[in-house]
């Protein structure tokens, strides 16, 4: 059979297979044909038996091979494969039934491409849509996380850390202070050196004062009278009392007034250390919305990594807590059939599950990179995770720097443009995700509206004050920061040992003490009540009261000062291109320099255009009649230096 006869064939059977009722005769070919015909087939299958005897013919699930079979459809292919394995046990019935030709499986249907990218995203949502089975689907009974926080769960523990190294330098002098007086103080009268101790401190003190409040007239005098007095009365004791200069030993005095001094400076740095710990144990865990506003370099984004990280490590409790209380009763939710409470426990369940699989600092999601001791850092916040396009976890902490470049104040006017879904996240945060927002700029009128009218209070930093620092320590570094600096233009050379010893024992000084923020607390700027007692520019700027906010110099979590930096248009510029002044003004002929600076009008640059040409036509007119030398002397100067370097 050929191709033309096995294409008729095959139509005579698509034709008449559901009128014929007896055997379709199968048309005659003496030509070589693609497919073996029946009775050769037979004749094949019979010559075991002539030599063996006659077997039973078993089926072995082969095929006579089909060739030639490229100008076929797929269809008369399959038609062909399919008789022609008939014959040899698959289905031969008497006649040429359906049974022959079972019908070609259906392929899966391709689905269309997208026709845009909306289109694309909307198969992307459909796809990520929850069903049953996943709602319904257990989880194990033990679940081993990956992320274990450790002590770093608790909030003073994370305060210690970050506190550490004040701790050393601090107590240490104390412990060594405190041994030296047991092991001395019955070597010596202590009593009597105690007495010269006291006079030596309140001097000490007096001098000291005198050094900080230089400029006081008052407190100058006051100061040196006590001097004064001082110095007078212990003459007076050493002249009257008999035996007392004799009994006192001035080393152990002084070393008496140096213990005075590290138990003040400990004491002090114990207390603004539990300062700093009841201020974030105070922290609002309810509060949905907080703006730090205020000056650049006032520490707004320094305090927000801080409460973020602490808020972050409270909401994470709460988070494991939801879970396990859920997790334990897990078989009582799922046959409960309450669809409600099932959504609810796998949004916890996946929220939980999202944190512990990956080493990261949980709850915590901000717009730049925040990290803590172990380098473990935020998720990144997006637009789409504030329009609610993509999903957030429960309990989530967001911080946000410069809230007012991507929600600025101008969206409010645009009704077309105005982004209602952030408003909704805003306004209903709390009921979607529980989460907080911390948000940074240095106007909070300067934020999309909507996100000011759900603030709960705005928080002003007015300015941050290192205390506790290191006086000593600081002093020697600031030394030789000096003798390096001094230095530096004279002769570059490596010292590799020297500098990396420098940059550690910055990082050492720098973490010791604390951050002593002043505050301002606004209400939210959209309402319109009034605040008692508050003076006229404080109810304009809606401050109901001002605070101080203590927090470890090193934070409980880092971040990059400059996060933003490579968003400067010319930050990977090869160089630095850069021009020195020809004079002390800016000269008439410089026209492209000197009006980027000043206002233009039309009218304005119509005069500019037309004096132009004339100012370039005097200066060449006055370098002509007096000479180059005398006419720009300063400028030519100038000029060669700049071509020279």
């Amino acid at each position: 059979m050929d191709g033309e006869a096995l294409k008729k064939f095959i139509g005579q059977y698509k034709g008449t297979a559901d009128t014929v009722s007896g055997p379709l005769t199968r048309p005659e070919n003496k030509e070589a044909s693609p497919v073996c015909s029946a009775p050769q087939q037979k004749e094949k299958a019979a010559q075991p038996g002539e030599k063996g005897g006659p077997k039973k013919e078993t089926y072995t699930g082969e095929k006579v091979a089909v060739k030639d079979l490229g100008g076929y459809s797929r269809a008369e292919a399959q038609a062909v494969y399919n008789y022609a394995g008939t014959l040899r046990g698959r289905g031969w019935i008497g006649s040429y039934s359906p049974v022959i030709f079972p019908p070609v499986p259906a392929e899966p249907k391709a689905e269309e491409p997208p026709k845009d990218e909306a289109e694309q995203r909307k198969r992307e949502y459909k796809r990520n849509i929850l069903t049953l089975k996943e709602l319904m689907k257990p989880t194990p009974d033990v679940i081993k996380s990956k992320n274990p926080q450790g002590l770093r769960r608790y909030v003073f523990y994370n305060e210690w850390l970050a506190c550490k190294n004040g701790f050393l330098y601090y107590l240490i002098p104390l412990l060594v202070g405190v041994v030296f007086l047991i092991l001395n103080l019955f070597r010596h009268n202590f009593l009597v050196n105690a007495v010269a101790a006291v006079f030596a401190l309140v001097i000490a003190l007096s001098v000291w004062r005198i050094a900080r409040n230089i400029t006081n007239v008052a407190k100058f005098f006051i100061n040196a009278g006590i001097i004064l007095l001082s110095v007078v009365g212990y003459i007076l004791i050493v002249k009257f009392v008999p035996g007392f200069a004799e009994k006192v030993y001035y080393p152990f005095a002084i070393k008496l007034v140096i213990i005075v001094f590290d138990v003040y400076y400990c004491g002090k740095f114990y207390t603004y250390f539990m300062l700093a710990y009841a201020g974030d144990c105070q922290m609002d865990f309810g509060n949905v919305v907080r703006i730090n506003y205020g000056p650049p370099r006032s520490g707004k984004t320094s305090d927000a990594v801080h409460d973020g990280r602490i808020l972050a490590l409270m909401k994470w409790q709460q988070l494991q807590y939801d879970f396990k209380i859920r997790h334990g009763r897990e078989q009582e939710i799922l046959n409960s059939g309450d669809m409600d409470q099932i959504m609810e426990y796998d949004a916890i369940k996946k929220s939980y599950m999202f944190y512990i699989m990956r080493p990261c600092i949980p709850c915590l999601w901000s717009n730049f990179g925040i990290e803590d001791d172990r380098g473990y850092r935020s998720h990144k916040i997006t637009l789409d995770h504030l329009r609610g396009v993509k999903r957030l976890p429960m309990y989530c902490v967001v911080v946000l720097d410069e809230i007012g470049a991507a929600l600025k104040a101008e969206l409010s006017n645009d009704r077309e443009s105005r982004p209602y879904d952030v408003s909704d996240m805003f306004r209903l945060g709390g009921h979607y995700l529980k989460w907080s927002v911390i948000a940074c700029e240095q106007d909070f009128n300067n934020i999309y509206i909507d996100c000011r009218r759900v603030v709960g209070f705005n928080q002003g930093i007015l300015g941050q004050t290192w205390v506790c620092r290191p006086g000593l320590l600081n002093a020697i570094f600031n030394t030789l920061k000096f003798i390096i600096s001094n230095n530096a233009d004279k002769k570059i050379k490596r010292h590799p040992r020297l500098f990396r010893f420098m940059h550690a024992f910055e990082k050492f000084v720098k973490s010791i003490g604390f951050r002593d923020y002043r505050l301002a607390y606004a209400t939210n700027t959209q309402t319109s009540a009034e605040i008692t007692g508050a003076t006229a520019d404080q109810q304009k700027m809606k401050i109901t009261r001002r605070g101080r906010r203590i927090v470890p110099s090193s934070l409980v979590a880092k971040y990059d000062e400059r996060a933003y930096k490579q968003n400067y248009p010319s930050y990977f510029d090869k160089s630095i291109i850069g021009e020195l002044h020809g004079a002390l003004h800016i000269r008439g002929s410089e026209t492209g320099y000197s009006r980027q600076f000043v206002n233009s009008s039309k009218a304005l640059d119509e005069k500019r255009e037309a004096t132009d040409e004339e100012i370039r036509a005097l200066e060449e007119a006055f370098k002509r009649t007096y000479g180059a030398e005398r006419a720009d002397i300063e400028g030519e100067v100038w000029n060669a230096r700049n071509k020279a370097a």
